[in-house]
């Protein structure tokens, strides 16, 4: 049987990086550079370079890392290697891309009738419904052998 595999978000290790070590570099500066200012400065960059990095950085990875493998049955999504959801070719209802564009796109496929918008497309990475993988020609072009160029 032949197979696709596919990163749902693979840009977002490249965010979750740089992000990091940006604020790394950031807290290191603050803890040099002594300071003669109040504490709520310590506060304040702890909260900012620290619990705010590592909150965005869970966030981002926790779809992420996720595989899609596209093979002759249909499509399924694991989440740190465990399936979390499968949809047979049959089973899909409805797909497309939201936003119109390559650079921002995301790919969807769901089983029931859905349309995203600008505020719906926020939680679609979430949506038990749906799968959603970002914008590839690579992608999209093993979907197609499957869909019949529905998407």
């Amino acid at each position: 049987m032949l197979f696709m595999k596919f990163r749902v978000f693979p840009v977002g290790l490249i965010y979750v990086s740089i992000y990091d070590l940006l604020s790394l570099f950031t807290i290191v500066f603050i803890i040099i550079v002594p300071s003669e200012k109040d504490a709520w400065l310590w506060i304040l960059s702890s909260i900012m370079f620290v619990l705010l990095p590592a909150v965005f950085s869970i966030y981002i990875l926790s779809f992420s890392l996720d595989l899609i493998i596209i093979d002759s049955n249909g499509v399924k999504k694991y989440h740190y290697g465990k399936q979390k959801k499968c949809m047979s070719w049959n089973e899909i209802i409805t797909s497309g891309i939201y936003p119109k564009n390559e650079l921002q796109g995301w790919i969807f496929l769901s089983n029931k009738e859905v349309e995203y918008n600008t505020i719906s497309s926020t939680f679609m990475m979430f949506d038990k419904n749906s799968i959603c993988m970002k914008y590839s020609e690579k992608i999209l072009n093993e979907l197609n052998k499957y869909l019949n160029n529905k998407i």
